[in-house]
């Protein structure tokens, strides 16, 4: 078995060179060291070697949750694999492997989860994870970019028991993309405010992911974006690097809000005034307007009447010199 470890390790020194440590590129990639705890290199490998079982890992299921102060697995072998394809992407809570009470040290207040994929490097298919553990210490990389991302990972070796066997490089201390193409993306914005980046054309690496934040000036309220002519109301937006892009911030100015005068009692007619500032106020309006028209032509009418009873009343007596009878007095 050593003699065929041998091997196999040779061959992995020839099929990967060298061992850089990776380093984030573009927008909100962030990584964590690329080397252990106790300043260990990773040792370049791939896929292969590692599911065939030759380094030295941590047992599954009594050092699976346990870590250093300062992350390091108490032991396992500190690999690296490059241009590694990205599939089965599931960062976060989508991992659906949260909180697990058997971590140590313990998790503070909060939700915390690992992220996890699976990569292909040409030689075989390796599971990876972004564990848990390191997130709540502060020391892990960024979540998995986008599905098909070409990287370079570097981790720990892992046996993992549950549900199966399967080798992983898990926990993962760091990685990068490790294609040198990149994708343009154009950013601009209209009248009323800035974005963040602010705009200009960017060449971003394939497969990376970028943040845009749109920031209203004063009087503006943020509209929406337009990316390659799809409207989103998100803000800040996440822009795959996938292939070019164009993206576009609309502001509008804030809606006017009239004073509305208020008398002292708070009366009919500034109740009125205050429907009349609202975007039914032609409406309402036009039912005001013909009530108080409806109010004056009755008032007038009456007045009429009461002035003809009156005129015929004064007829009667000067004629008479008696009221009739069926007048009111």
């Amino acid at each position: 078995m050593l003699g065929v470890a041998m091997l196999l390790l040779g061959a992995a020194s020839l099929m990967i060179p060298g061992n850089a440590a990776p380093t984030g590129k573009g927008f909100g990639i962030t990584n964590a060291s690329s080397v252990g705890a106790s300043g260990a290199q990773p040792l370049p490998t791939t896929a292969a070697v590692i599911n065939s079982g030759v380094y030295t890992t941590r047992p599954w299921l009594t050092q699976k949750h346990v870590y250093s102060s300062t992350g390091d697995p108490s032991n396992g072998t500190l690999v690296e694999v490059q241009s590694a394809v990205l599939s089965n992407v599931a960062n976060g809570a989508a991992s659906q492997d949260c909180s697990d009470p058997g971590d140590s040290p313990p998790a503070p207040p909060g939700t915390w989860c690992d992220s996890v994929a699976d990569v292909s490097d040409g030689t075989g298919t390796v599971h990876v994870e972004i564990d848990q553990v390191y997130k709540y210490l502060g020391i892990a990389p960024a979540d998995w970019p986008i599905a098909g991302a070409s990287l370079n990972i570097i981790g720990y070796t892992f046996m993992d028991g549950e549900g199966g066997t399967s080798w992983e490089i898990h926990p993962v201390t760091a990685w990068s993309l490790s294609n040198s193409s990149t994708f343009t993306l154009a950013v601009s914005a209209g009248s009323g405010g800035t974005m963040s980046p602010a705009p200009g054309s960017y060449a971003e690496p394939a497969g990376s992911i970028v943040s845009v934040t749109a920031n209203p000036s004063s009087g503006f309220t943020f509209y929406g974006f337009t990316l390659d002519g799809v409207v989103s109301t998100a803000n800040p937006i996440s822009v795959p690097m996938n292939s070019n892009h164009i993206l576009n911030a609309s502001f509008s100015s804030s809606p006017y809000s009239p004073p509305v005068r208020q008398s002292p009692g708070g009366g009919f007619v500034w109740q009125i005034a205050r429907l009349l500032s609202g975007t039914s106020g032609l409406l309402v309006f036009g039912i005001f307007a013909g009530f108080i028209l409806t109010l004056t032509v009755l008032k007038i009418r009456a007045r009429s009447l009461l002035s003809g009873a009156r005129a015929t009343k004064r007829l009667t007596q000067g004629i008479t010199g008696r009221e009739r009878p069926d007048s009111a007095g």
